[in-house]
């Protein structure tokens, strides 16, 4: 059975054996303790990473509500029949893959920079008359890039907003109580004091019909999607 080179983290010379990096380290480049890639603690609900346990138990508690790091969800296969919890997005997607055959597409994009992000999006929420609703704010990640989620607006559960109500009365509410799979999710790269976009976009939606009548957009613009 071959082995697998041992790469220098500071050159390309290759080892057998972690022994004998380690002592090229020490003789060659005079490192004494090679630093450990900090292992990333990662949230169950919205999939964002973090440096340490004490800033994913502080996002947990801002965001998710939830003082500990006890292994509630808030996803759920969006089927009526059946009632699947899952604790990230993927397990949703690998759930829907077995258990009822449907295969969420991904599509991948980078954009030169927010504002062509933005027009993108737009543009997309009105050819597959849905919207895409940022679950939380930026989170910065360890390596300085930004991370952002948007979720459909038809997921999850709904949050209690004076602004919506008459909507609720005369459709009831646009949440379905459970997850579509599709979301945008956004990495975030500043480079010379330009922030390019790269986006993961999860096409497929489940779960609710598309219906213009829930919406927030204005009458110029439900009768151009009409």
């Amino acid at each position: 059975m071959e082995k697998t080179a041992i790469k220098c983290p500071d050159c390309e010379a290759t080892f057998t054996l972690k022994k004998n990096m380690y002592a090229h380290c020490r003789n060659i480049h005079k490192i004494e303790h090679l630093s450990k890639k900090p292992k990333m603690s990662q949230c169950h609900i919205c999939d964002v990473k973090f440096a340490n346990k004490k800033c994913l138990s502080q996002h947990m508690k801002t965001f998710h509500n939830n003082s500990t790091n006890e292994k509630h969800t808030r996803i759920t296969c969006p089927y009526d029949l059946c009632e699947e919890n899952l604790f990230t997005s993927l397990k949703l997607r690998e759930h829907l893959c077995v258990k009822h055959n449907i295969t969420v597409e991904l599509e991948e994009i980078t954009f030169d920079n927010l504002k062509e992000f933005e027009t993108w999006k737009q543009k997309i929420e009105k050819e597959t008359v849905s919207m895409y609703v940022l679950d939380t704010g930026a989170k910065k990640l360890f390596n300085g890039i930004l991370k952002q989620y948007y979720f459909c607006h038809r997921s999850l559960n709904y949050r209690k907003s004076g602004n919506d109500l008459r909507l609720m009365k005369s459709m009831g509410s646009n949440k379905i109580g459970k997850t579509c799979p599709s979301k945008l999710e956004t990495t975030i790269v500043e480079t010379n004091g330009v922030a390019s976009v790269n986006v993961k976009y999860w096409k497929t939606h489940c779960g609710h019909a598309q219906e213009i009548g829930r919406l927030k957009i204005d009458k110029e613009n439900r009768a151009m999607i009409a």
